[in-house]
């Protein structure tokens, strides 16, 4: 007998509807469901869609021809049928709309008009595609909402939203927001955006946060969040992207004009990655559209990263109405970015608060390698400030208060590095490391205080320059005095300098004759460094390091030495100290402030 296939048309929908023993199920390919009106409700509509392709196994597809031209409004009465089974929704399948290009908004022409109702769209389902959409307005009754006035609550895993605009008009630059958040994501592994123009969403003006993730190893990529579709101008979200689910990666957006914090990891949330956005830049990275709060504020969690060491991975973090990247609980990493400049690593476009605020414990700022190096510069407050809580804090190889080429004066409003913790390291003894290069600051280079008792910050192999204030400043009143045997106590100890006796350079090679009195029977290390001036006191600050030397003091806590400096300086520069107190396996411990300037002869 041969099999019979029952084919039923709708003229409205286009449904397909083949009869179960006709064919194999993997062998049919459906017609998509066509929304032809604009209606709520009804035979063609988008709710009469969403039934239909719900009711049929299997991903389906969902498509627009609604004649009559221009923008179409679909102004919704009750919630939406949640989506539970596959679907693409493809908006730019509408008459007039098109996809964004490079440097070109999108044309959007089908509006989900959500003023009545609790929410857009609810996707419970996976592996579904939400394209070409305007979601706004959502206001009405949240009774039994899985997501209360927001635009689109993505419940569902392996989903794609693309090329929206969420909160906005059909040209990206009306605010309608939402009044709940532009996307909710609670699922795993969805993608909100993605590499290209025309996958770029604009998520702004709602009155929540623009996308909020609860789920883990979500992927927000090339949007629009908290700007118009210009991304020329501010369209405020709450806060713009705030994560509380692990392993999720927010890159290459422009995150600006949010009202609070441009993104904001909480709720214990951990190895979430950040990296490659404009975050208080306009789309070019050369203008400012600041959030208010902070531009990165990590709130809890740990091991999350903000930015990187591979190309295109830095952030830049500039123009916020707080500090750029604020880091509670332990153990995060900020590296490769500009915080406090725009894109060019030249316009100064720095944060009010400071560039980089640390509480917690273990967090490393920036690396040993150039590719590592955060710039951060131009700031209101300091560039790196340790909060009393921060300890073993690591602080390597950075540009604080210059430009990206080391070259420019670009310093922040106050000290480069201002250390209230202990523990904590600035710069490295490793062989060939970058440096961290602290300059032009309107305070000191590195200023250590301690509002009780003392503390133990080491610093190591730095370019300390050109600041307003002393290189290195402990307890912050000038040049703090040795005393006998260092005795006293305060920020590192008070430790003692080392007094440079003289500095010679012949045949292409620099000796140092020095002398340092300090605790008994300690072991130091004594740096050594080259400037081309003093500061006002007399004491130096330390822009080329020379060489060490590392000693034991006597019973009666003296050491001196004759000691010959690997990189030679030349006649007429001027050569100062410091001295680092170790511990146990030669650990770094405290360092000392800069000593007096010995001219090279």
């Amino acid at each position: 007998m041969k099999r019979m296939l029952t084919v039923v048309l709708t003229a409205l929908a286009s449904t397909l509807v083949v009869s179960a023993a006709a064919v194999p199920a993997s062998a049919l390919v459906l017609p998509p469901f066509v929304v032809v009106t604009a209606a709520d409700a009804g035979a063609g509509s988008l709710r009469d869609a969403i039934v239909q392709a719900n009711a049929n196994p299997g991903p389906d597809t969902i498509e627009f021809n609604i004649q009559g031209g221009g923008v179409q409004v679909i102004t919704l009465a009750s919630n939406l049928p949640s989506i539970t089974d596959a679907v693409k929704i493809r908006g730019y399948t509408q008459p007039g709309a098109a996809q964004a290009g490079p440097g070109t908004p999108a044309a959007l022409r089908i509006v989900l008009n959500a003023s009545n109702v609790a929410f857009g769209i609810d996707l419970r389902a996976d592996h579904s595609l939400i394209a070409g959409l305007v979601i706004r307005s959502a206001a009405g009754p949240v009774a039994g909402a899985p997501c209360a006035n927001d635009g689109l609550c993505v419940a569902g895993a392996n989903n794609v939203i693309r090329g929206n605009h969420i909160g906005v008009g059909y040209a990206g630059m009306n605010p309608l927001g939402n009044n709940g958040g532009g996307i909710e994501v609670e699922g795993d592994g969805n993608t909100i955006g993605g590499p290209a123009p025309e996958d770029r969403n604009v998520i702004s003006a709602n009155l929540d946060n623009g996308i909020d993730i609860s789920g883990t190893a979500n992927l927000v990529q090339g949007n629009l969040i908290g700007t118009d579709a210009a991304g020329a101008a501010p369209l405020g979200n709450d806060t713009g992207v705030e994560i509380t689910g692990d392993g999720n990666t927010v890159v290459a957006n422009v995150i600006s004009g949010n009202v609070f914090d441009g993104v904001k990891v909480d709720n214990l949330a951990s190895t979430n990655v950040i990296e490659g956005n404009l975050i208080g830049t306009d789309v070019t990275g050369l203008a400012p559209i600041g959030n208010g709060g902070d531009g990165v504020n990590i709130d809890s969690g740990g091991d999350n990263r903000v930015g990187g060491f591979t190309t295109g991975a830095g952030n830049v973090i500039s123009a916020n109405g707080g500090d750029g990247v604020r880091l509670d609980s332990n153990g995060h990493r900020v590296e490769g970015n500009l915080i406090g400049l725009g894109v060019d690593g030249a316009t100064p476009l720095g944060n009010a608060g400071h560039g980089v605020l640390v509480h917690g414990d273990a967090h490393v700022i920036g690396g040993l390698t150039k590719e590592s190096r955060n710039v951060i510069s131009a700031n209101g407050g300091a560039g790196v400030f340790l909060e009393t809580n921060a300890d073993e804090i690591q602080v390597l190889g950075n540009a604080i208060g210059t430009d990206a080429t080391l070259t420019a004066n670009r310093g922040n409003g106050a000290s480069g590095v201002l250390a209230n913790g202990s523990g904590n390291t600035i710069g490295s003894t490793v062989p060939n490391a970058a440096p961290n290069v602290i300059a032009y600051n309107n305070g000191d280079g590195v200023t250590v205080q301690v509002p009780l008792g003392s503390s133990s910050n080491a610093l190591a192999r730095n370019a300390i320059y050109a600041n307003t204030g002393l290189g290195i400043d402990l307890n912050p009143n000038g040049v703090t005095a040795n005393d006998a045997m260092d005795a006293d106590a305060g920020a590192n100890g008070l430790q003692n300098y080392p007094i440079v006796n003289s500095a010679t350079t012949v045949a292409g090679v620099t000796t140092v004759n020095w002398r340092l009195n300090s605790l008994a029977s300690s072991q130091f290390r004594v740096e050594f460094f080259a400037s081309g001036a003093c500061d006002g006191s007399g004491h130096g600050e330390g822009r080329i390091f020379l060489g060490e030397a590392v000693v034991t003091t006597t019973a009666a806590g003296n050491i001196s030495g004759n000691t010959p400096t690997a990189v030679p300086a030349a006649v007429g520069q001027l050569v100062v100290a410091t001295a680092t107190l170790l511990t146990g396996a030669a650990a770094l411990d405290a360092t000392s402030e800069f000593s007096a300037c010995v001219a090279v002869v």
